[in-house]
């Protein structure tokens, strides 16, 4: 049972596929960290994504052809994109044992092609990590007040 009037490094709104790799990685780095999902469960749709394969990324390595897919918004993840690229999400996945695989078009799925395994590495990961979860919960306010995050009206 999660506590809700604990004080957590980390909350992250929404476990789908980014809110599950952010909490994978904050939580690998010793945070607490508690993901808030409005869903019954953690990803459900990265489960079924890519008709159940998952495509994960583009595998261009070169971060500026990579973002030329991205029209006006180029320019806005260029710095994201510096941080974390498609090279690091081969590593990352790597890292939890579930190696990418490139098919055409440089599209990069799991080597199992399976979207389930992608949520079965990322689930494991949090639980061995020590994130928690919070399913069934709508977050409908968030309140900043001395320095801290209050949620108010989760429902």
């Amino acid at each position: 049972m999660v506590r809700q009037s604990k004080i957590w490094d980390v909350i992250i709104i929404g476990g789908g596929a980014s809110g599950m790799m952010t909490g994978v990685v904050s939580a690998s780095r010793g945070k607490e960290v508690l993901i808030l999902e409005k869903n019954k469960n953690l990803g459900e749709k990265l489960k079924i994504t890519g008709g159940g394969r998952c495509n994960i990324t583009n595998a261009e390595f070169d971060t500026r052809l990579f973002l030329k897919n991205y029209g006006k918004a180029e320019d806005f993840l260029h710095s994201p994109f510096s941080v974390f690229n498609a090279e690091d999400t081969f590593k990352f996945f790597k890292s939890l044992s579930l190696p990418l695989v490139v098919q055409a078009r440089k599209r990069a799925f799991p080597e199992t092609e399976k979207a389930l395994d992608v949520y079965l590495a990322l689930k494991n990961a949090l639980d061995k990590n020590g994130a928690s979860v919070l399913n069934n919960c709508e977050v409908r306010d968030i309140i900043k007040k001395d320095n801290l995050i209050k949620f108010k009206d989760l429902q």
